[in-house]
């Protein structure tokens, strides 16, 4: 199989933190990208993508919604982040909280910040969207929700994804955004797992994504009824 070649591919990295930067510098190299640049500040990161546009932009989470949400409204649009109530919003919005943006959201968004509350998680304030957006906020919309028309009230939006879905081309271009942030907060197979045999439960049913292998992943590991849940089969009419 034919070796790709990063040779001329222009990459950047934004991450505050330098041992960072420097870690995934040589990351890169490794693979063969020899044209990298790093940046220390978001201010840093927009103006390189102003200037030049990258080929790929590596960015801290956090600092990529932020960058979103100030260059968005630079343009005169209203920044929408698409993203799943519970999850990774909540890692990443109390940057934005600290740049001075104020949140609005999607009723679901509203539910999820008062559970969280309710079970003593410190959270900013998510007002209830009305159909309009003040220039200092921004607002956080289910992704399946994409298509709602009270959306169409705001005008010129950009839409952000936030997701761990966020990574994959396909996905991205089926929903159709401006700007893709990939970012998850969940566990990954062996974390879910460990978590799996610490609850000391003989019975384990999975659900959605990969269900059926994490069910056989699970019975391989000692736990024989794990099994995955999903819609019911049609019996076979013939051998």
């Amino acid at each position: 199989m034919a070796r790709l070649s990063y040779d001329s591919v222009e990459a950047l990295i934004y991450d505050p933190v330098s041992a960072n930067r420097t870690a995934t510098r040589a990351a890169l190299y490794s693979l063969g990208f020899r044209r990298t640049e790093t940046v220390p500040t978001l201010e840093g990161m927009i103006d390189v993508i102003q200037r030049q546009t990258p080929d790929i932009v590596l960015a801290e989470a956090q600092g990529a919604a932020c960058a979103f949400a100030r260059a968005a409204r630079a343009e005169g649009c209203a920044p929408v982040f698409l993203t799943a109530p519970f999850g990774p919003v909540h890692d990443v919005v109390p940057a934005l909280v600290a740049e001075g943006w104020r949140l609005r959201g999607h009723r679901s968004a509203v539910a999820a910040t008062a559970l969280y509350r309710r079970a003593g998680v410190d959270g900013p304030v998510v007002a209830r969207f009305s159909g309009t957006l003040a220039a200092d906020e921004v607002l956080l919309w289910p992704a399946d929700a994409r298509q709602a028309g009270l959306l169409g009230r705001l005008g010129q939006v950009r839409l952000a994804w936030l997701s761990g879905w966020a990574a994959d081309a396909d996905s991205v271009a089926r929903l159709g955004v401006d700007r893709a942030i990939p970012y998850s907060n969940l566990a990954d197979h062996a974390a879910l797992l460990a978590y799996a045999a610490a609850t000391g439960a003989r019975e384990i049913a999975a659900v959605d994504g990969f269900a059926q292998d994490l069910a056989n992943a699970l019975r391989d590991g000692g736990i024989a009824d794990a099994y995955a849940l999903g819609p019911p089969r049609q019996i076979s009419l013939f051998d």
